[in-house]
């Protein structure tokens, strides 16, 4: 699935280690995710992906916009 899509998001408040941000990065997709847990151990903010505050929606949809409306960025964050 991940041939499809865009972006993955993980808007989790809590969080392991998120073997599904693994898996999407693999595939050279870029990642969003909340600024918890593993997830800032997997994620390089603005290199590999987003990292935002949890429970903060607004700042979310901010991010995931900057990556669906900048192509080149989630191009290069992927790789």
């Amino acid at each position: 699935l991940f041939k499809i899509v865009d972006l993955l998001v993980i808007s989790s408040i809590r969080e392991g280690l998120p073997i599904v941000a693994l898996e999407a990065m693999a595939e050279g997709v870029p990642v969003v995710a909340t600024d918890v847990g593993g997830n800032r151990e997997l994620i390089i903010n603005r290199e590999t992906g987003l990292l935002v505050p949890a429970r903060n929606p607004n700042i979310l949809a901010e991010a995931i916009m900057s990556i669906i409306n900048n192509h080149d960025v989630a191009i290069r964050m992927g790789k």
